[in-house]
């Protein structure tokens, strides 16, 4: 099952959980993604209005492609884009925390009467006594507020175009991000420790 969580403040939030389970048999997703989007699709990582997903533990199949990773480490989905970042796979006792929070998007498209904002994430996983394990950062941005109202979609600035990843979907000139938590079996356990 899912959940999405309404965080205190829209244009900043951080979420945490901290692990019960053996990730390897109990994996986990969390992330952000469009408020109302349905979290029981089919497919929910493919699109590119979808969000931004880290999903934790599990063990794949020996018979399919995507099963040849290196076991344990998690999988990052942006906007239906798919990568392996450098992080472990979390042991119960340890924590990650997912952050949100909106900027000035780049513009070189001259004046704009009100700038478009974008949104950030990254993830943060912490030891049981609190020290910092691993940080990432995608390299890539959320639709949040735009400048115009009649696309609604941020176009990245030039020098940023090549190595930047836009969520775009259908872009509404107003998107709110929302933190999710996954459970992918049944009975899995996580405690949600923070939401600010």
């Amino acid at each position: 099952g899912g959940v999405m969580f309404e965080p205190p403040e829209n244009r900043s939030f951080r979420f945490t959980v901290q692990v019960l389970d053996n990730l390897e048999q109990r994996p986990i997703v969390v992330g952000v993604a469009p408020s109302g989007v349905d979290l029981a699709q089919a497919n929910l990582f493919a699109g590119r209005d979808s969000g931004v997903f880290l999903v934790i533990g599990g063990v794949g199949s020996k018979d399919l492609i995507s099963a040849l990773h290196a076991k344990g480490r998690p999988t990052l989905h942006f906007c239906g884009e798919r990568s392996r970042p450098n992080m472990p796979c979390l042991r119960p006792g340890e924590r990650i925390s997912v952050d949100y929070w909106e900027e000035d998007a780049p513009n070189d498209h001259g004046p704009v009467l009100q700038r478009a904002q974008v949104g950030r994430v990254g993830f943060t996983t912490w030891a049981a006594s609190g020290k910092k394990l691993a940080q990432i950062r995608p390299q890539g941005s959320l639709h949040a507020r735009a400048a115009s109202k009649s696309t609604g979609i941020v176009p990245p600035s030039s020098d940023t175009r090549r190595r930047e990843q836009h969520c775009r979907g259908s872009a509404p000139p107003l998107r709110r991000w929302r933190p999710v938590l996954l459970l992918c079996v049944p009975d899995s356990r996580v405690s949600l420790d923070e939401l600010t």
